[in-house]
Order: C-alpha cells, then sequence, then structure tokens
C-alpha cells in the first residue's frame, strides 16, 4: 500500500511539473505586441535587424535618412563627449553609441561614414595630432 501512495505521488508530481513546463513554453500571439508607445522606439533596418532609436534622436536620424528618395550626404553629430578629457581613453557613452552605429552601417551597404573628430588644443600641436590619430584608430576597430 505504502508502494502505492509513493508512486501515486510521484506520478502525480511528475504530470504537475510536465503540465508546468508546457504551459510556460506555450507562447500566445499577445507575447509578440509591443506596445504602441514602446513601438515608436524600435527601428527596423533594411537587414531586419532592430536598433533602439526613439523619435528626435540621432539613431532615428541617422536610420531614416538611408529611406530617403533624394539620396544626398548628411552630417550627423553624435553628441556628447566620446573621450576622457584629454586622453585616448572613450567614454562608457561612446562605447555604447558605436556598435550601434556599426550595426545600421552593416545594414546599409550603400551608406559611407567619414569620420570628424576634434581635439582641445594643447600646448604642443605633435601631441593634438597624436591623440586625434590614437583616437581615430580607437574609432575605426
Amino acid at each position: 500500500m505504502a508502494r502505492f501512495v509513493f508512486l501515486l505521488l510521484f506520478v502525480t508530481v511528475f504530470a504537475a511539473a510536465a503540465i508546468t513546463l508546457r504551459a510556460c513554453s506555450m507562447r500566445s500571439s499577445a507575447d509578440d505586441f509591443i506596445p504602441a508607445s514602446q513601438a515608436e522606439k524600435i527601428a527596423v533596418l533594411q537587414d531586419g535587424s532592430v536598433l533602439f532609436a526613439p523619435d528626435g534622436t540621432v539613431a532615428r536620424e541617422l536610420t531614416e535618412w538611408p529611406d530617403q528618395p533624394d539620396g544626398d550626404a548628411r552630417w550627423f553629430e553624435l553628441g556628447g563627449t566620446q573621450f576622457l578629457g584629454l586622453s585616448i581613453t572613450p567614454t562608457p557613452f561612446i562605447e555604447k553609441r558605436l556598435p550601434r552605429l556599426a550595426q545600421m552601417m552593416k545594414a546599409y551597404s550603400k551608406v559611407a561614414a567619414t569620420l570628424v573628430g576634434h581635439v582641445a588644443a594643447m600646448a604642443n600641436a605633435d601631441d593634438d595630432r597624436r591623440v586625434s590619430q590614437a583616437r581615430a584608430d580607437w574609432t575605426k576597430h
């Protein structure tokens, strides 16, 4: 009798676990729904990848620009502080932003970029060029 009770208990626990796992793995179409308030912050690129790009941001401008029929060149200012002081150490801000820019560039194969940087003038023009070049090299890689 005790064996039967333990067997029944085991089967009941196993069945409950199986039903729970199955219910958790089922997805409804509601799971794929993005609320309108969030959908406007998402940009779908030409290659199908998705990028967070809220309205009014440079990211949104960058993702919408290649779809414009005029095909004119444009300048985009990333804004913010890209490097710490006069060093070649990038800020966390730019370390997050550059991969998103690279993702957008890969999605639009006809888009080319020219990176322009500025360094606050130091006492030595050679040092300015060295820092500028080191920053450009970091950005390219």
